[in-house]
C-alpha cells in the first residue's frame, strides 16, 4: 500500500512508471495492431523516451543517496546487458540495428527503484488493470446482447482471413466466426489473460477480494489456455504441503482436462476453449505456439548454431505468421544466449529473496509463462516480476504478523 509520507514527485514517477507499463501493453501501440497508426505511436513513444529518462535518474539518484547496488541489480543488468547487446549486434542479416534503447532504459530505471517503490508501482499498475477489466468485462456484455455502447470493426492484427477487432477505443474484443473473445486492451486474448492470472497469482488467488473476483471474470472472457494453465499450476504448486488440498486440485485438474472437454456446451466460446484444453498425443490441442516450419527450423538450430542462435529477428524474417513460443527466441538468440538473458533475470529474482511458497509457486508460473510468450523484457512484465515479487513479501509479512 502506497504510504503517504511518500514524496510527491516519487509519486509522480511511480505512476508514470504503471501508465507507460499499460502504454506498452496497450493494441494500438503495437506496430503490427490494425487499431493504432504512426501519428499516435510516435506520440505515445515520445512520451515513454520522457518517462524512462525521468525513471532512469530517479532510480539512479536513490541508489547512490542509499549506496544499495547488491548482486540482484548486478544479475538483472547482467540479463538485460546481454539481451540488448545480442538485439543491436547479433541481427540475422548482420546489420547493427539499436532498437531496444526504450525497453533498456525503463527497465534499468526500474531495478533501481527501492523494493518499497517497486511494490507500490505494482500496486498503481494493478488498481489500474483492475479499471481496464471492468471496462472490458462491460464492452464484452455491451457487444454479446447488442447493447448501446458504440464500437468499429477493424481487420485482426494478424489479417487472418474472417478474424477481426470489435473495437471499443479502451478496450477491443476478437472475433473469429461465431467465436468472441476478450482482449482488454491488448492485441491478443491470450497476452491479456497471462497478464491477469500473473497478477492474481501476486494475490494468491484469493477470492474474498472483490477485485481479485472482477479480473477472475476477465481472465475466463480471454477464453485463454495460458490462462488456465497458469492459474491451475499456481494453485497446485500453493497446495503441495497440504496433501488433502492437493489432491483435491489434482482431482479439479483431471475432470477438467479429462472429463469436461468432452461435453459439449451451447456456448461456442466455451467448447473452443475445452477443444483447446483436450489432450493429445503432441500436448494440449490448444498449444498453437509453434507450427511445423518453427519445429524443424528450431531443431536445425540445436544442431547448427546452440550457442548464440541464428541471430535476432530470423524467425520474424521469415514471415511465419501465428506463432510465439520459447523455440522462436531460442532460434534468434542460441541456448546460450538464452540461457544468459533467463538465466540472470531469474536469479537476480531469486537471490537472496523471501522463499516461501507463495514467492516460489509465483516464479516457477511465471517463468513457465515463457513458454509461448518468450520475449519478457518489457516493462510490464518487469513490474509484475520485480513488483509483484515485493507485494508478495508485504502480504506473508502481513500474514505473518497477524499470526503472531
Amino acid at each position: 500500500m502506497i504510504k503517504k509520507g511518500l514524496k510527491i514527485k516519487d509519486n509522480i514517477i511511480l505512476y508514470l512508471y504503471a501508465i507507460s507499463a499499460i502504454i506498452i501493453l496497450y493494441a494500438p501501440y503495437q506496430i503490427d495492431s490494425t487499431l493504432g497508426n504512426n501519428s499516435l505511436r510516435i506520440v505515445l513513444r515520445s512520451f515513454l523516451y520522457l518517462i524512462a529518462l525521468s525513471g532512469l535518474l530517479f532510480g539512479i539518484s536513490k541508489k547512490i543517496k542509499n549506496s544499495s547496488i547488491n548482486i540482484r541489480i548486478i544479475f538483472y543488468l547482467l540479463s538485460f546487458v546481454v539481451y540488448f547487446l545480442l538485439t543491436t549486434f547479433h541481427s540475422y542479416d548482420g546489420k547493427i540495428s539499436i532498437t531496444g534503447v526504450l525497453t533498456l532504459t525503463l527497465a534499468i530505471g526500474f531495478c533501481f527503484f527501492e523494493d518499497k517503490n517497486k511494490q507500490e508501482t505494482f500496486e498503481i499498475f494493478k488498481k489500474i488493470w483492475f479499471v481496464i477489466c471492468i471496462i472490458a468485462i462491460i464492452c464484452f456484455v455491451s457487444y454479446s446482447f447488442g447493447l448501446f455502447l458504440p464500437y468499429k470493426i477493424k481487420a485482426y492484427y494478424s489479417l487472418v482471413s474472417g478474424d477481426l477487432y470489435i473495437d471499443y477505443t479502451l478496450s477491443f474484443l476478437y472475433k473469429s466466426g461465431s467465436i468472441v473473445r476478450l482482449c482488454g486492451i491488448c492485441n491478443e486474448p491470450g497476452f491479456f489473460g497471462t497478464i491477469t492470472a500473473l497478477i492474481l497469482c501476486t494475490e494468491k488467488v484469493r477470492l474474498n477480494n472483490r477485485r481479485n473476483i472482477i479480473m477472475l471474470i476477465a481472465g475466463f472472457l480471454t477464453f485463454s489456455l495460458a490462462f488456465m494453465l497458469i492459474i491451475m499450476i499456481y494453485l497446485l504448486l500453493r497446495s503441495w504441503k497440504d496433501k488433502k488440498v492437493f489432491i483435491v486440485i489434482m482431482l479439479i485438474m483431471i475432470i477438467y482436462f479429462l472429463v469436461i472437454p468432452n461435453i459439449e456446451f451451447k456456448n461456442a466460446n466455451i467448447n473452443r476453449l475445452l477443444d483447446r484444453l483436450t489432450i493429445s498425443e503432441t500436448g494440449f490441442k490448444g498449444d498453437n505456439r509453434s507450427n511445423d516450419k518453427l519445429d524443424m527450423i528450431y531443431e536445425q538450430t540445436i544442431k547448427e548454431n546452440p550457442i548464440f542462435g541464428k541471430g535476432v529477428n530470423y524467425v520474424s524474417s521469415l514471415k511465419i505468421h501465428g506463432v510465439s513460443s520459447y523455440k522462436s527466441f531460442i532460434v534468434d538468440f542460441g541456448i546460450v544466449g538464452s540461457l544468459l538473458i533467463w538465466g540472470f533475470l531469474l536469479l537476480s529474482v531469486i537471490y537472496k529473496n523471501n522463499s516461501s511458497i507463495n514467492n516460489i509457486a509465483f516464479v516457477i508460473v511465471f517463468f513457465i509463462s515463457i513458454y509461448q510468450r518468450p520475449n519478457i523484457f518489457v516493462l510490464p512484465y518487469q513490474i509484475v516480476l520485480l513488483g509483484g515479487m515485493q507485494y508478495i513479501n508485504y502480504l506473508n509479512k502481513g500474514q505473518k504478523d497477524g499470526n503472531s
